[in-house]
């Protein structure tokens, strides 16, 4: 399974994101492709860090982006 999450804009005009894939045990930071608000679910920035930290310590491998979503 697949899962998308982004944060909102911040005042910079920034957003960040994380993409998990749970069979493969892989995670990128990198969106590939168009990115739709509507696709992605919507978290905070400490959330995204739980996150990638949670990824980290379940021995996930980080990747640079994924070629197939």
């Amino acid at each position: 399974m697949i899962l998308k999450f982004a944060t909102r804009r911040d005042t910079n005009g920034n957003t960040y994101f994380i993409v998990l894939d749970t069979e493969k045990k892989q995670y990128s930071e990198t969106p590939s492709g168009f990115y739709h608000k509507d696709d992605y679910m919507q978290i905070t920035r400490r959330e995204l860090r739980a996150i990638k930290e949670k990824a980290k310590a379940d021995d996930y491998e980080a990747i640079s982006y994924f070629q197939t979503l």
